[in-house]
């Protein structure tokens, strides 16, 4: 009877306290703060060399299953005092015992609510806020499973923060984000430090439209930072950009990007001046320069929409570009097939200067068709320079080399226009005359050619054709005769 009693005396007493405890509870959070050191020293252990501190610890609810414990402003800080992450607030439910146990706190797993998470591990560029989701741990690891947040203009969908190796001493943190975001937010991130992958010069200031779905991964070790592995990969839709090359924008593209630490791959395709192009873009690792291509079917479409004077139909083009650094210029190679030249007011009037009537007859009447055009170029701020240039059209061959002096829209170059130029190299392969040629040094050299030379403003620069020049003009050049 006494033992019943007495039992019935504890329950009483416990009920007594626990409606004491909630009825407190209901009024305001029953600080905890005696249990805040350790809490403090049970994240040191787990997150080391990082160092963790907790502004507050109460407790907010009291339910069948346990308390709710809320900390708020949990900060995990660098040796050098840099914030690398934040929690504005931390939400568990965890059996009385977790409390009142001297390692209660340390052996609890979760699942813990948290909310207005911050990771800064991009500096200088923002941080990832505002993020939210749930954590759990285990003996060895930290898990925070992210429902939603924002980086910068960058809205964050989901993602995962893990630290590992928490008992060794070598804490590893895996970061992985996916992430929403307009076109000219997710450049200005691939564009600044310290992800810089990609030279902010190559894009227009404004104007950028589309967007962006991207994973973006971390890895580092806390040991090692600032030392970090990042990577990204994103796919671009419907990406819109003004005066990208000669004055024409960039629309409907669809690009996929690939980023990893200093590497930057571009693939993908849009319309140039509403003309289909694929445009590709790569910097490698290391010393290997960074590369630019473009290629497209309708030269003649894009000649017109730059204003280029002549008309043009047709043609395909294939642009390869390349430079080592961002303060080096880009150069490579241009080529152009099959293409149909209508109108061209300067190659009109050097031919009729050459004496080449009957190709002049052909431009005016059907066009001539160029076979195929190659061009070695230099883009320089100020100049765009072709060392080599190679025209074939029709029977003729047109070679030589020019420079476009773009401030002061002028051009000067020089060049051969040889006729007939496949049986020119067929005569030249007869041994006699190759063996004639040779002796001047002049294998391959054509036999019959004009030189020319070009220069004055790009609208109507003066042309002097050079009349001795027409027979085998370099042989006659190092004789002195021309």
């Amino acid at each position: 009877m006494n033992l019943i009693a007495t039992a019935g005396l504890g329950s009483g007493i416990m009920a007594i306290l626990i409606g004491l405890a909630v009825y407190r509870l209901r009024q305001r959070p029953l600080s905890l703060e005696r249990f805040r050191p350790r809490l403090e020293d049970t994240l040191n252990n787990r997150v080391a060399p990082l160092q963790a501190t907790v502004g507050g610890l109460a407790a907010t609810r009291l339910r069948w299953s346990g308390i709710e414990i809320t900390a708020r402003d949990i900060r995990l800080l660098g040796e050098d005092g840099h914030l690398w992450v934040s929690f504005a607030q931390v939400v568990l439910l965890t059996p009385l015992s977790a409390v009142l146990s001297p390692r209660g706190l340390e052996t609890f797993t979760g699942p813990w609510l948290f909310s207005g998470a911050m990771v800064d591990a991009l500096s200088p560029q923002p941080p990832f806020e505002a993020l939210h989701g749930i954590a759990t741990a285990t003996d060895e690891s930290l898990r925070f499973d992210i429902a939603g947040g924002r980086w910068a203009e960058v809205a964050v969908t989901q993602g995962t923060i893990m630290f590992e190796g928490l008992v060794e001493d070598q804490t590893q943190a895996d970061i992985s984000f996916h992430c929403n975001a307009t076109a000219a937010a997710a450049l200005q991130a691939v564009t600044a430090a310290p992800l810089d992958v990609v030279d902010p010069s190559l894009f227009p200031k404004t104007g950028i439209e589309g967007t962006v779905e991207a994973d973006i991964n971390l890895k580092f070790s806390f040991d090692e930072l600032p030392r970090m592995d990042h990577s990204t990969k994103a796919e671009v839709r419907d990406l819109r950009m003004p005066n990208v090359i000669g004055g024409l924008d960039l629309s409907e593209g669809l690009f996929d990007i690939t980023v990893v630490n200093d590497t930057a791959t571009v693939e993908g395709k849009a319309h140039l001046g509403g003309v289909p192009t694929t445009l590709g873009y790569s910097k490698p690792a290391g010393s290997q320069p960074e590369t630019l291509q473009i290629n497209t079917t309708d030269v003649g479409a894009l000649a017109a929409l730059m204003d280029i004077s002549g008309r043009l139909a047709g043609g395909r083009l294939g642009m390869r570009l390349a430079r080592h650094g961002d303060e080096e210029p880009w150069s490579g190679s241009v080529g152009i097939q099959h293409i149909r030249v209508l109108q061209a007011p300067l190659l009109s009037r050097l031919l009729t200067m050459a004496s080449l009537t009957g190709l002049v007859s052909t431009l005016i009447s059907d066009g001539l068709k160029v076979e195929d055009a190659h061009a070695e170029l230099t883009i320089e701020p100020e100049r765009l320079r072709c060392p080599s240039v190679r025209i074939s059209v029709d029977q003729l061959e047109i070679t030589g080399q020019v420079d476009f002096h773009l401030k002061t829209d002028r051009i000067q170059g020089e060049g051969l226009l040889i006729p007939a130029a496949a049986l020119q190299r067929l005569v030249g392969a007869v041994p006699v005359l190759g063996a004639f040629l040779e002796g001047f040094g002049k294998k391959n050299a054509p036999i019959v050619a004009t030189r020319f030379t070009i220069s004055g403003p790009l609208s109507y620069p003066e042309i002097t054709v050079h009349p001795l020049s027409s027979i085998a003009p370099d042989i006659l050049r190092d004789l002195g005769i021309v």
